[in-house]
């Protein structure tokens, strides 16, 4: 196994069962979310980088270069660097740095207000807030790090991604493993072993189930084409058309797993 590390997320010396490989995506399906979200934050990193060096620039050429100006200046610069480092090998560190730029920029906020301006005004406030908001990323950082004792790779992040756009092409004329159905959302899908992999339309997220985790139901009425029902949860449980590839891949796909 891997450690707290960018390792391989997968130990090659023991095959792993289905079970305990549907588990593996489903960390690696929610650590991507969470890396997501990171690289997601680094505009507002770039944006708050230039607000301080914004601030710092509008400061009298005499005060640039004192200590709480030079301070002003790190900080716009240690913000554009998370920023960068969040946008290009976005990590969960990510959300601890802006955490820690968020309660240093506080709490000059805060001295300079007593030692600058001669005593509290209401932007003592606004710094009260972003030290704590600043110690809540910093406790957010620890709680999701203790939710990833194993993290996936780099590698074992770009198989996933190689496996969601595997499932979007999903044929099922063509490959029958495949599924592509009419539900609302759509889902295309693949079938492996004893686990189905689905994908949402306009989703990024891959959907891990088991066998007996996935149903669905031919609904047949005379005359008409056939239709059946997904029991999926965030699937609109109105019956959609259903055509004999889909059909013929998920039946033969439950008979070998013995339902």
């Amino acid at each position: 196994m891997a450690r707290d590390t960018d390792d391989d997320f997968l130990d090659d010396s023991v095959a792993p069962t289905q079970a305990e490989t549907r588990a593996m995506l489903r960390n690696v399906g929610a650590y991507r979310a969470v890396v997501g979200a990171v690289r997601g934050s680094a505009w507002y990193s770039f944006a708050f980088g230039a607000l301080f060096l914004g601030i710092w620039y509008s400061l009298p050429a005499k005060d640039q270069f004192d200590p709480f100006g030079l301070l002003y200046l790190g900080l716009g610069v240690l913000e554009f660097t998370v920023g960068l480092l969040n946008l290009v090998k976005p990590s969960l560190e990510g959300i601890l740095f802006d955490g820690v730029v968020l309660i240093v920029f506080g709490i000059q906020s805060a001295a300079r207000q007593f030692l600058v301006m001669g005593g509290p005004s209401a932007w003592l406030f606004f710094s009260a807030y972003w030290v704590y908001s600043g110690v809540q990323r910093c406790r957010n950082y620890f709680q999701i790090r203790r939710a990833f004792p194993v993290r996936p790779s780099s590698a074992n992040l770009k198989w996933f991604d190689d496996l969601i756009r595997d499932v979007r092409q999903a044929d099922p004329a063509n490959d029958p493993t495949a599924l592509d159905l009419a539900s609302k959302p759509p889902l295309r899908g693949k079938l492996i072993g004893d686990s189905a992999f689905l994908v949402a339309s306009g989703s990024n997220d891959l959907i891990v189930l088991a066998a007996d985790e996935l149903h669905l139901t031919p609904v047949v009425t005379e005359g008409q084409p056939t239709r059946a029902v997904l029991h999926l949860d965030g699937v609109a449980p109105g019956p959609f058309a259903l055509d004999d590839d889909n059909w013929r891949n998920y039946s033969d796909w439950k008979r070998a797993n013995g339902q």
